[in-house]
């Protein structure tokens, strides 16, 4: 009994049962997306590192013919901007 004196009725309004739903569905899709973010950010590390260390092989591999010019600036500031922004 409720404080009213009413009898309790246990039964959801079916709008607000859609509405659940509805809610329950967008979560679950918004975990698969929070999912695969997680997977596609790793992947991208992972390509990063290992890119980085192409070029620093190559880098080696060359020697003084890449020295610091402008173009190796770019890219180290490049290569700083994307790690920050992950």
């Amino acid at each position: 009994m409720c404080e009213n004196g009413s009898e309790y009725n246990d039964t959801v309004d079916p709008r607000v049962h859609v509405e659940l739903e509805r809610l329950n569905n967008a979560t679950d899709e918004i975990n698969k997306l929070e999912v695969e973010l997680d997977e596609c950010r790793t992947a991208f590390k992972q390509l990063l590192c290992e890119s980085t260390l192409k070029v620093d092989a190559i880098r080696v591999k060359l020697g003084m013919c890449v020295e610091s010019s402008d173009v190796q600036k770019c890219y180290f500031q490049i290569t700083v901007i994307t790690v920050t922004a992950i």
